[in-house]
């Protein structure tokens, strides 16, 4: 007599297993064939910040260590180890607000170098203007949009409220203390029990009138103020915030030219850039050319 359901578990065991093969050859062996086929072909796309990724075609840039990643320890003398003019498309997502304004200037002109004359740069940031739109109008679900996963439960044990307010200030500016871990470095070796990561620590009543400023770099600036502050201080998440017209007016002023803002579904750059569309919601796109002038 066959013993059906002993057949049964064996299938399930070898689907499983199967699952897991494919799942060990692609996270393996993919990012080495990355590897050799950026070598072959010399890519001419860069991507500033990129976070632990394995695009073919692209240059990599950021401070992790990974196969695929060219380390790079963004400061106020960062230079690209790329040619001049030699890259026709730079693309960052998210990476700008996370650091200090002298580094994010002297990236951005060095983004400005590599960049060929025909070139686009393709920047998202977080959408501030909606941000206290929301905030204002009461209707608070594009905030909510913002992904803080468990950090606002544990808030309250250092007398900072878990409500609309702080996580509008931490949209602002957020940081972590050395007892927490490092977020990006080490996101495998958090403690959120003895550590902090969360936005500045201030009574609701002070981040409302911080808030009523309505202007992002102003709010921002005040918040970092007050964090930096805090003797626990460790890093920050995000240390810059700028309106749609700040920010325009800031990539004009190092160089470039404006040529939009906000993506479009049908936007030619989203069969370019692989991770395009993530974060749309929350997210500004600029999209900008070198000015000749």
């Amino acid at each position: 007599m066959i013993d059906i359901s002993r057949n049964q578990n064996l299938l399930t065991k070898f689907s499983i297993s199967f699952k897991k093969l494919k799942s060990l050859i692609r996270n393996n062996f993919f990012p080495i064939l990355v590897f050799v086929i950026n070598l072959i072909i010399r890519p001419k796309k860069l991507n500033i910040g990129s976070g632990k990724r394995a695009w073919i075609g692209w240059n990599l840039l950021d401070e992790i260590d990974d196969l695929n990643i060219s380390y790079v320890r963004f400061s106020k003398q960062t230079e690209l180890k790329l040619d001049s003019d030699s890259q026709c498309l730079i693309y960052s997502s998210h990476f700008l607000e996370h650091i200090d304004f002298e580094t994010a200037r002297q990236v951005l002109l060095e983004a400005r170098r590599v960049l060929n004359s025909n070139g686009y740069l393709v920047i998202k940031i977080p959408n501030y203007d909606s941000v206290l739109s929301s905030y204002f109008n009461g209707d608070h679900k594009f905030i909510e949009n913002f992904s803080f996963c468990n950090l606002p439960k544990s808030w309250p044990y250092h007398m900072v409220e878990n409500n609309i307010e702080s996580k509008v200030s931490m949209i602002f500016a957020g940081y972590y203390t050395q007892s927490y871990g490092d977020h990006f470095l080490r996101p495998d070796k958090l403690n959120l029990e003895l550590g902090y990561h969360g936005p500045a620590k201030l009574s609701t009543i002070k981040v409302r009138e911080i808030l009523k400023l309505n202007n992002p770099a102003a709010i921002c600036e005040k918040l970092v103020s007050v964090i930096r502050s805090d003797p626990e201080f460790y890093r920050f998440n995000h240390q810059q915030a700028w309106s749609n017209r700040q920010f325009g007016n800031f990539l004009e002023g190092l160089g470039f030219k404006l040529i939009s803002i906000t993506p479009h579904l049908t936007d030619e750059f989203a069969n370019q850039i692989p991770d395009y569309y993530s974060m749309f919601e929350i997210s500004s796109y600029f999209v900008l050319k070198r000015n000749e002038l």
